[in-house]
Formats: C-alpha cells, structure tokens, sequence
C-alpha cells in the first residue's frame, strides 16, 4: 500500500496491478482514518475529571468503531469474493449509499421521537449523566454493526442476482 506516493499509485491503478483486496484495503484505510478523525471530541481538558473518564471511554468505543468498521468491510469483500471477486470498491460504494439513506431516516425519526419524547427523556438526552452518554456511544457501535450486517445482505443478494444472470445466460 501507498501511504503518501500517489503517482505510484495512479500509475498501479492504470495498469490494474492492485488486485481486489489491495483496494480494499485502501477502502478500509479511508473508513478506519475518518473513524479516528473524530477522536478529538475525546481528548479532555484537564480541569474536567469526568469529561476526563467519558474521553477515555470514548476513545475505547472509537477503538471498537475501527474493529467493527474494518469486521464489517472485511466480511462484505468475503462476499463479494464467493461472488466472482471483482469491482468491490466500486459495488460497497454503491450499495452503502441507499442503505446509508435508510438507516440516517431511521435515526433523524428515533432522535425526533426522543427530542418530543417529553421531560424525562430530555433530562436523559441532554443533561444526562455520564452513563446515559456512554450507553448512547454503545449503542452507536450496535447501529454500525448492524449496518455492516445489512450491507452484508444487500451483496448476498446481488449475487443472488449475479448467479442467477450468469445461469440463464449459460441456458441459452
């Protein structure tokens, strides 16, 4: 991989010397680097002692973002390689987006429901303790998780699509 030579990667790319999973990995690099670009919003001020704990809590649910992130990227490309190990980059760009759009309208509706959902629920959301922070970090890393399960699926079914294509195909 190229971490900082990008002409030599241009000129890889041109004469299709990176195989599937090299791109992949560049795919994964990118995720895992925007997953650790939102580590500041953990590093603390000094003066805070809780904001403190919360920033190391923090910093341990972003580690779990990263496993998840490349888990997740890593067991999509499997798929895709059982399917015919070609055009990844290409097929997790495009099948992510409408699932992306599906699961932010999901979140905008619960977080409506929670900004309504009356006093209680605003003390918890806004005012909350450091526990209610934490479980809603938690339960970002389930909704990531479960997002990767879904784009799993959508590529179980494309190859659905594939074989059954390549099979009519091969009845003609």
């Amino acid at each position: 991989m190229y971490f900082w030579n990008q002409p030599a990667l241009e000129k890889q790319l041109a004469n299709e010397e990176i195989s599937e999973w090299d791109k992949a990995k560049y795919y994964i690099a990118f995720a895992i680097l925007n997953v650790l670009g939102s580590l500041s919003i953990y590093i603390p001020f000094p003066s805070y002692k809780q904001q403190g704990i919360e920033s190391l809590i923090g910093f341990f649910v972003t580690i779990g973002f990263v496993v998840i992130v490349f888990k997740g990227i890593k067991s999509v490309f499997m798929v895709n390689k059982k399917i015919d190990n070609s055009h990844f980059i290409e097929r997790i760009t495009c099948l992510s987006f409408p699932l992306a759009i599906k699961f932010i309208i999901v979140l905008v509706t619960i977080i409506l429901i929670l900004a309504f959902g009356g006093d209680a629920v605003k003390r918890i959301w806004v005012y909350g303790d450091i526990f209610s922070r934490i479980l809603i970090r938690v339960l970002n890393l389930f909704w990531i998780y479960v997002f990767y399960i879904f784009l799993r699926k959508s590529f179980t079914r494309f190859g659905d699509f594939i074989y059954r294509k390549n099979k009519e195909l091969n009845v003609t």
